[in-house]
């Protein structure tokens, strides 16, 4: 885009009512892409992220009103793209049905798409001592063996509190 705008005094004035301030800040919305971030840290499909991108104009055309300028607008944009997206991903989720009989909860976190900011909100939920053995298994690729020697307990120890952490995990993703 040729010309700075300021987004923030922009979305206020639209928040405030302006008819042409709320037209200008669709626009810049729209052609400078600002939406797309959001929705593609979650959505894959191109297709699904330029109907997502039209719904955040809409979502915006009608609730720019509670946007008060305590953050700044891309921060309030962001948060509302990222809902459109998780919304769409909530009704979508019964396309891929996963039986229990069919899945342990173990597999069934490697089988589930979801963004990084929901993995480490997961894992960030574990108790300590499930989150520290889950971590230096799945992230660091540390073996079970290291991983006992590192924190001082069993490898017993370890596979116990790995498969419990993956399904309690597991659990809260599928809360998502």
């Amino acid at each position: 885009m040729n010309q700075v705008v300021d987004l923030d005094a922009l979305a206020l004035r639209a928040a405030g009512g302006d008819v042409q301030s709320l037209d200008r800040l669709l626009t810049v919305i729209d052609t400078e892409r600002l939406a797309r971030p959001a929705i593609r840290s979650l959505i894959v499909n191109d297709t699904d992220a330029d109907d997502l991108a039209q719904d955040v104009l809409i979502k915006v055309s009608s609730g720019i009103t509670t946007f008060q300028g305590n953050a700044k607008f891309t921060t309030w944009l962001y948060t509302v793209a990222r809902n459109c997206a998780i919304n769409h991903l909530r009704r979508n989720r019964s396309d891929v049905e996963l039986r229990d009989d069919d899945v342990s909860p173990t597999k069934r976190v490697s089988s589930i798409i979801s963004s990084r900011h929901d993995i480490e909100a997961a894992l960030g939920a574990l108790p300590e001592h499930y989150r520290d053995v889950v971590v230096l298994r799945d992230v660091d690729g540390l073996s079970y063996a290291d991983i006992a020697q590192r924190l001082g307990i069993e490898v017993g120890t370890v596979r116990s509190r790995l498969a419990r952490g993956r399904a309690m995990a597991a659990q809260t993703l599928l809360a998502v």
